[in-house]
Order: C-alpha cells, then structure tokens, then sequence
C-alpha cells in the first residue's frame, strides 16, 4: 500500500504502531463497523483485526472507499506462524 509494504504511524493518542500489509491474513477477522475516522491510509475505511482463535488485536482491515477490494495492516509483532507454515 502505498509504495511500501512497511508503515509506522501514531494514533491520535500518540501510540505509534509498525504495520505490515497484506492482500488477505488467515486467521484474521475484521470486527465493527468499518470507519474512516483518523485512517492512515487516504481514501480508506478500518475496522480493528483481531486472531479469531484467541481474540488478540492483530492490527486493522481497511477497505476502500471507492470499492475494489481492502487489504490488512498487521502488527508485526503480534503475528505467528501456524504450525504448516501457511499463516
């Protein structure tokens, strides 16, 4: 997303967050309502992304405003492999 597939960013409380990208994450389900409230990608809505094993917040699932699809931007620190490798 935009260039890269590596982003750091502050929230309006001034939590910085590194987040990769990625077209679709296992695992990973998108909770709430989706809001372009403070998105950090323009043109963008974000719902948060928690692991739907454990509940844990992952990152955030955007989705584009004008339609075509989303993509997520994880918290690298927060995410496992699963045992065969595909997640």
């Amino acid at each position: 997303m935009a260039g890269s597939h590596h982003h750091v960013f502050a929230n309006p409380y001034g939590h910085v967050f590194t987040l990769e990208c990625f077209a679709a994450a296992p695992g990973c389900v998108a909770l709430g309502p989706p809001s372009a409230d403070f998105s950090w990608f323009a043109g963008t809505s974000w719902q948060l992304a928690i692991c739907a094993a454990c509940s844990q917040h992952l990152g955030w699932r955007y989705e584009r405003d004008s339609g075509g699809g989303g993509f997520f931007g994880l918290i690298p620190q927060r995410l496992q492999r699963s045992a065969d490798g595909l997640a």
